[in-house]
């Protein structure tokens, strides 16, 4: 019977041992966790009063009495003065590309303008012509020849369906005699 109990003793304290053992290795891993939470947790915090220090730097200082130091007016001025600088800069490449595509698109309609258009009916021509200085003519022509005269006539049109000025163009008028 002795060595029942003697027996019965040794696996109860194994067992309790092992049970030790067990919550002793939880308790470290859990110790372990704490140790590594409170570890990010102190770099958040770390990382979060950094961004805090820098928005406060950037803020203006409060002033009760309602007067701005010349610190702060200034400070605004430079931001403001920065940041109208790097508008102006991306507006001033953006209106030149605009500018120089307006140029090609003038100069593609303009190539495209036909020199003179000329109408013959019997004796009368009209002729349809812009100059190189960019004035639009109408001209209708006639002559009558006789037994002892020819007659030339030159008349510059106003209004024409088929024909009518350009409208970036001005018309003129001539005389000829």
């Amino acid at each position: 019977m002795s060595s029942d109990v003697g027996a019965t003793t040794r696996t109860l304290s194994y067992e309790t041992v092992a049970r030790r053992r067990y919550f002793r290795e939880k308790q470290r891993e859990y110790r372990r966790k704490l140790i590594a939470d409170g570890a990010a947790i102190e770099a958040e915090v770390f990382h979060l009063q950094s961004i805090l220090d820098g928005l406060q730097a950037k803020s203006l200082p409060s002033v009760r009495d309602s007067k701005l130091s010349w610190r702060s007016i200034a400070m605004v001025f430079k931001s403001e003065a920065h940041r109208v600088l790097t508008d102006r800069e991306s507006l001033v490449t953006k209106m030149q590309v605009l500018e120089s595509l307006k140029r090609a698109m003038q100069n593609f309609v303009m190539m495209n303008i036909a020199a003179v258009t000329e109408e013959v009916v019997a004796n009368t021509r009209l002729f349809c012509t812009t100059t190189a200085d960019g004035a639009f003519m109408n001209t209708l022509h006639g002559h009558f020849v006789e037994a002892d005269r020819f007659v030339m006539v030159l008349r510059h049109v106003e209004d024409d369906e088929a024909h009518a000025c350009y409208p970036m163009l001005r018309q003129r008028h001539y005389r000829s005699w």
